[in-house]
């Protein structure tokens, strides 16, 4: 059984599965595009009384369309003579990139030791429900990540200028991310 679609980057199961007369099928699944060619395969797969069946995971790869590469397919069939089994078609479904936003409440310069909110809820992903996205906060401008949520608190004790990152991912692991100074009064 194989899905009619599957997203780009996400890890799948497929289950590959017919009859062979002599018994020992050769199993593909195959990535139509030439870049990437035969995803897995058995050749000389066993079974009993010629019925052969395989649990596949796999992870599509990605379509570039600013390389001009075409969607692509994949396919999953077993080869051989008197095999039974047909070609089954998987499309794959590009996921586009979210995009991250945020704003400060109060929008207006910062006190020092003032406790204010950054809120990413303006960002998006066009591909499926904004539930999905997950929200990481680099706060000290070290390139790692101090806090996580969609809305957070926060204050600064330093009375120079901040700069905060929010890097927004999906579901597929596609990221986004965005860096703004936070105004402090001085």
């Amino acid at each position: 059984s194989v899905p009619e679609e599957v997203v780009e980057g996400k890890s799948t199961d497929v289950r590959v599965y017919g009859w062979s007369a002599d018994g020992f099928p050769d199993l593909e699944l195959i990535d139509n595009d030439p870049l990437n060619g035969i995803i897995w395969s058995l050749p000389g797969a066993t079974g009993s009384d010629n019925f052969f069946e395989y649990d596949v995971s796999f992870t599509p790869s990605e379509y570039d369309g600013s390389l001009d590469d075409p969607p692509v397919d994949i396919l999953a069939k077993a080869t051989g003579s008197g095999d039974t089994s047909t070609t089954q078609k998987i499309d794959i479904i590009e996921n586009n990139q979210p995009t991250a936003k945020f704003t400060t409440d109060p929008s207006r310069s910062k006190n020092p030791g003032e406790t204010f909110l950054l809120d990413a809820t303006d960002s998006s992903d066009p591909d499926q429900n904004d539930a999905q996205l997950t929200y990481e906060w680099d706060l000290d401008a070290d390139g790692m990540a101090e806090r996580s949520g969609e809305v957070i608190s926060h204050s600064y004790d330093s009375r120079f200028d901040q700069s905060v990152t929010l890097t927004v991912t999906d579901e597929y692991g596609k990221t986004d991310q965005i860096t703004k100074t936070v105004d402090m009064n001085r």
